[in-house]
């Protein structure tokens, strides 16, 4: 192509009208220059002489410029869009549509893009709720030749929210109130807008007084009145509650533990549900006060989201604004039940519903279970496989030793069904006497030994007269010592033992011996329960 053509295409140029056909007319420019201009885009009354604006388009075959009237419009259009990108001049536009990547916009009667990123510096979820808005833009980059124009709304604004924002931020102090747009939720909190795209977080303890889930108290979008709490290392920490009423405060005043109130079921954890009293207040049921029965674990076996219940209140710490509550102590406790049906020596036909290495479980009633330990069982000498011998469902016929309704226990036995081998032991006032006992276990504090049916304990102090580090040192499992029975306490059916101790006559040793050693084999006999079960037991 010549030089001089290309000096010309694109261009909008003044030319004289000296020729009119029936299709075309014939015009001069730049004093030598002809140009064709159809016919058709020309006024009807135009005569020679005439002078008009007319858009170079190209050169034909023959070296005539080709010329048009109707892409001037559209020519200097772009022309001039070049010149806003060029100097970064701001742009009116008007949102006409959305779709999934950004706005579609009219720009001058053109269309035009404007991708997500570029709306704002946090843009709303909803891009529908654009359209139809006029804003500001800038253009970032146009192609006449394909007609593609992408502008942007976030450069247009950034001058202006890049002053008002440093404004802002050197005005920002603690204690001053905003209205703000919230831009974001997350499980801690909310991100609010403040002004001028500074961000703050409010975090969920400081959303409401109930410590909610965000997002069930804002939305994105959404005009929230905050307080500005502290400024650290640029970053903000805002306040929602301190503006609004304090509703724990009043309810709880409301509130006596003992209690029994409805709510609603909100929140499911993995440790128990989450109840509102009231509409105010929030609560925990703990899964361990979901049910009397052992089998439930989780909330979802027996709650439902949005479920009205009524619970009982079991406890409120108003320092640390938590609400404690029970859904089973709505019920009558079916262990006070047992207790008053079934005392110590109750004789029971049930059946057994677990296995363990320690004893077997069984059924009791109102879905409750007991424990006969394997000392209790028949085969006391510890050496059976107590799952080869019994069966998950086999009947099994067993007498109430004790039941602890605070601690929620219930021990039976098997071997006591033919009378009782503690009291009977006592009944041979067996104080002082010395024995044979067999060592069945071995704890840290000393071992256990049996006499016949009954169960003593050898403190590690009554094993030897040297000091003993380690008790498996001494004895062990299975090995038959000799004994003398040094302390019993029928009230605790606790029987003490010692292997250095002589045999003695009770109604003759010296008062205070014996109180001295009334006292030592009492504490020595006051092992704890995860010290007396073995270790498979505490788990």
């Amino acid at each position: 192509m010549p030089e001089n053509e290309k000096e010309f295409i694109g261009e909008i140029v003044k030319a004289a009208c000296k020729e009119i056909t029936q299709e075309r007319v014939i015009a001069q420019f730049n004093a030598s220059e002809t140009v064709f201009v159809p016919r058709s885009e020309l006024p009807q009354n135009l005569t020679p002489g005439d002078t008009f604006e007319v858009y170079i388009d190209g050169m034909s075959k023959n070296g005539i410029w080709v010329g048009s009237i109707d892409k001037i419009a559209p020519a200097a259009l772009w022309k001039h869009l070049a010149q806003c990108r060029q100097n970064q001049t701001d742009i009116d536009v008007t949102v006409i549509a959305d779709d999934d990547n950004g706005l579609i916009c009219d720009v001058e009667s053109l269309l035009g893009f404007m991708p997500k990123r570029e709306i704002e510096e946090s843009p709303l979820a909803a891009l529908g709720s654009y359209v139809g808005q006029k804003m500001k833009a800038r253009i970032l980059k146009f192609s006449q030749a394909d007609g593609k124009l992408i502008v942007s709304h976030k450069a247009a604004v950034a001058e202006i929210l890049r002053e008002t924002r440093e404004s802002l931020l050197a005005q920002l102090k603690p204690e001053q109130i905003y209205e703000g747009t919230v831009k974001q939720i997350v499980d801690f909190g909310a991100f609010v807008d403040i002004g001028a795209g500074v961000e703050g977080l409010v975090h969920r303890s400081n959303l409401s007084w109930g410590n909610d889930d965000p997002a069930s108290v804002v939305s994105i979008g959404q005009q929230l009145k905050v307080i500005v709490l502290a400024i650290n290392n640029g970053k903000i920490s805002l306040g929602h509650k301190q503006l609004i009423e304090d509703t724990w405060a009043e309810s709880s005043k409301k509130l006596t533990v003992g209690d029994i109130v409805e709510g609603k079921v909100t929140t499911f954890a993995n440790f128990g549900a989450f109840v509102r009293i009231n509409d105010q207040v929030e609560g925990l049921i703990h899964n361990s006060e979901l049910s009397w029965q052992s089998s439930v674990r989780q909330a979802q076996q027996v709650l439902k989201l949005n479920q009205n219940v009524k619970v009982r209140i079991i406890g409120i710490d108003e320092e640390r604004r938590r609400l404690r509550l029970s859904l089973r102590r709505v019920q009558e406790n079916p262990w006070q039940q047992i207790f008053d049906a079934c005392p110590p020596g109750t004789k029971l036909n049930t059946k057994i519903s677990g296995i363990a290495d320690f004893g077997i479980f069984v059924d009791l009633n109102y879905g409750l279970r007991g424990l006969i330990h394997k000392n209790d069982l028949p085969e006391s000498d510890g050496k059976i496989d107590l799952n080869e011998k019994y069966h998950i469902g086999d009947p099994i016929e067993c007498i109430v030793v004790s039941v602890d309704v605070e601690k929620e226990r219930a021990n039976l036995s098997v071997r006591q069904l033919a009378g009782d081998p503690f009291q009977a032991f006592v009944e041979q006032k067996p104080l002082g006497k010395s024995f044979e006992a067999v060592i069945r276990r071995i704890a840290r504090f000393g071992a256990f030994a049996a006499i016949g049916d009954v169960e003593g304990l050898i403190h590690i102090s009554e094993l030897s007269e040297n000091r003993v580090e380690n008790v498996g040192s001494v004895v062990k499992v299975g090995q038959t010592v000799q004994v003398t029975v040094i302390n019993i306490d029928e009230n605790r059916r606790r029987i003490g033992l010692s292997m250095i101790s002589e045999p003695f006559e009770p109604n003759l040793r010296d008062d205070s011996d014996s109180s001295d050693n009334n006292e030592n084999t009492d504490s020595q006999s006051r092992p704890t329960l995860g010290d007396i079960f073995p270790e498979n037991f505490k788990k």
